[in-house]
């Protein structure tokens, strides 16, 4: 009978569509509203806050209006809403508990978006139904333990923006814009020719992005998880400004899967620091423009297709990077213990020494250049240990500073590869040496190339 009581009670408290306010513990004034069709309520216990009875047309904002001694935020428990909605505004309200929209799953258009502007979400997930979401904007959504994940069919836009201090409290509010929770975007109607989301952009941390349709651009300070998606426009890092954390970092995985109809799956990726222990990969299409502002390490770049360019400003080490298309340019300003590989499929583990190895006998590479690096002594030896450059066919090679003939083993497909080789040894300036093809080659160049 108390269980019926207070079914009767819940139920009458949500006919009302009238702002709720109340006191922070601080406080800071907090009024609750929603606008348009349905009702509202929150739990004074709870801070759990319900809608029923929306619209696309619905929208709930929370405003804090500031005290003295006060911090201008509020948190609250739990955001449901029992149907769908046009937004929940509220960037001072930081938000305990699951987020969930379109809760009970009524058929929403796709041009009817949810937009979402809150403060920081703390450990949870959100959930949209069926409804598509336009912006999210958020100051932080670090990672807990587990659980955070947004599970929504597309998004516009995802916008993290970190949170600085806020004046006269004694507390440190600042927090540096992470996303810690796993996208999962696309539901059963998302093709991968369709856009899961279109702009990511992340002031700290980027952790997992599931996508099965397209992602568009992506910016974050530093970016540590996989990234699944039929295809990448701009992958892209920033500096961080902060001591605590690498600045510009990539690690973890990007994978596009590759869609019909689009023939670059990844775009282009920039790095402002190093990338360690990332696989690249393409199922199908090619790679776009790679720029790394430090090294390449115990990583993998592996096309389908083909790769526009790579420009590794600190340096190629222990690495592969494998296409069974063509690749226009490579530029490294050091190389140890890596793999070069142009025209075997991207599952080929090995090393590409036989004719058999190459699936594709006219992918080419037509510009290999090792250029040294800023700051670099003139002399220091810029090919080190054991590396291999295998084309199927091979344009112009600059090389520098190649330790000895096994730290640079070439390996390519018939007499006409590569066109021209320019090599500069600043360490012992009578081995420089400028070749072209039919000519004799020098010593140390026929040591080096292997004409399969």
């Amino acid at each position: 009978m108390g269980l019926a009581i207070a079914e009767l009670l819940e139920q009458r408290q949500l006919l009302t569509a009238a702002p709720v306010s109340f006191s922070d513990t601080d406080g800071d004034q907090v009024t609750i509203r929603l606008s348009g069709a349905g009702t509202l309520s929150m739990d004074p216990d709870t801070r759990n806050v319900a809608t029923a009875g929306t619209t696309v047309n619905s929208a709930l904002s929370i405003s804090v209006r500031r005290a003295a001694g006060g911090d201008g935020r509020v948190t609250l428990g739990e955001l449901r809403c029992y149907g769908p909605m046009r937004s929940l505004n509220g960037p001072n309200a930081d938000i305990t508990k699951e987020i969930s929209i379109d809760d009970l799953m009524q058929p929403v258009s796709k041009s009817s978006k949810v937009s979402l502007n809150l403060g920081v979400l703390h450990g949870l997930a959100v959930y949209t139904g069926g409804q598509h979401v336009g912006t999210i904007r958020l100051a932080d959504w670090s990672r807990v333990d587990n659980g955070q994940e947004l599970n929504a069919p597309t998004v516009d836009a995802l916008i993290i923006t970190g949170r600085k201090d806020i004046p006269g409290t004694s507390a440190d509010e600042s927090l540096p814009g992470n996303c810690g929770a796993i996208l999962i975007l696309g539901d059963s109607s998302t093709t991968a020719g369709d856009w899961s989301i279109r702009t990511i952009s992340v002031a700290g941390t980027l952790n997992d992005v599931q996508a099965t349709g397209r992602v568009g651009s992506i910016t974050a300070g530093q970016i540590d998880g996989q990234l699944i998606a039929s295809s990448f426009g701009t992958v892209a890092t920033h500096a961080l400004g902060s001591s605590s954390f690498a600045t510009g970092t990539i690690t973890g995985s990007i994978t596009a899967t590759g869609a019909a109809g689009i023939s670059t799956s990844l775009n282009s990726i920039w790095a402002a620091s190093d990338v360690t222990n990332l696989a690249i990969a393409t199922g199908e299409g090619d790679i776009g423009q790679i720029t790394v502002g430090g090294q390449l390490l115990n990583s993998s770049i592996t096309s389908a297709g083909n790769i526009r360019g790579i420009d590794l400003l600190q340096g190629l080490f222990a690495s592969r990077i494998q296409s069974q298309g063509n690749i226009g340019h490579i530029r490294v300003s050091s190389l140890s213990q890596s793999a070069i590989q142009v025209g075997v499929a991207p599952d080929f583990d090995g090393i590409a020494t036989n004719s058999s190895d190459f699936v594709n006998p006219s992918a080419r590479i037509a510009n290999f250049s090792i250029v040294g690096a800023k700051g670099l002594p003139a002399t220091d030896a810029l090919a080190t240990a054991e590396n291999t450059l295998c084309a199927a066919e091979a344009g112009v090679m600059n090389l520098r500073n190649v330790d000895s003939a096994a730290a640079m083993q070439i390996y390519v497909l018939g007499a006409s590869s590569p066109t021209s080789v320019h090599y500069t040894d600043t360490i012992d300036r009578t081995a420089a040496f400028t070749w072209t093809r039919g000519q004799l080659q020098p010593d140390f160049l026929a040591s080096m190339l292997h004409q399969l």
